[in-house]
Formats: C-alpha cells, structure tokens, sequence
C-alpha cells in the first residue's frame, strides 16, 4: 500500500499535469490579459471526452484546428464578449458545432477507407 507521502506525491503531479494540460488548451482570444485567463482555467474542468477529441484530432494531423475552452458561463455572455473569447473578429462569424463520436466506428486498414467519409470516427456538425 502507498504511504501517505507517495499519496501526496502523486496528487501533486496530478494537479501539474492538469495545469500543463489546461494551459495547452487556449482559453482566450486576448493572451495578455492574464487574470482573465486565469478565471478561465480555475472555471473549465477538461473531461475524457475532451481528452480524446483532442487526441483525435492531433493524430489526424489536422493542424488547422483551434481549441478554446470557455468558461462555465459563456451561454449567459453577450455575443461581443462570446466573440472575444473565440477570437472571431465579428459576431457573424459564430455559429453552433457539435461534436459526435461515432461508438460503432470500426477502424479499417487502407488508405481508401481512410478517407471514407461514412466510416468515420468523429463527426462534426456545423
């Protein structure tokens, strides 16, 4: 059994982790305000669903996707402030996606099925 120093040790690493993690993930469109992103951080709780969304995403090599996280409250923000915070440059620019993972996803080898666009692991709706 773990002495309670190893526990401490452990719970330590963790919380690095999820600060590394967290700061990772960008929280808001203005960087330099730092206090801001700091509310954002303390008020975001990264899931395992987030986790291997974003893992999927990496390992796609899709490198024009931007992560924000937002704050508990951002469905109570004006759309200015949303705008702010996903950095668009016009509110016209929000719109709503939802993420879907496919559970009866079945990986296949082969570049063709790679590419199939009805075999899919996640989908995203815009």
């Amino acid at each position: 059994m773990a002495s309670s120093s190893e526990d401490e040790a452990v719970q330590l690493l963790l919380s690095r982790i999820d600060a590394i993690e967290k700061s990772s993930w960008t929280t808001v469109a203005n960087n330099n305000n730092k206090q801001q992103k700091k509310q954002s951080n303390d008020e975001v709780n990264i899931t395992p669903q987030m986790r291997r969304a974003k893992r999927h995403v990496q390992s796609s090599q899709c490198y024009s996707s931007r992560w924000r996280l937002c704050p508990n409250n951002y469905y109570t923000l004006t759309l200015d402030e949303r705008k702010v915070i996903l950095g668009a440059s016009c509110v016209s620019q929000l719109c709503k996606a939802c993420l879907f993972e496919n559970k009866n996803y079945k990986p296949t080898d082969g570049s063709a099925a790679a590419v199939d666009p009805t075999n899919s692991q996640y989908y995203l709706v815009v």
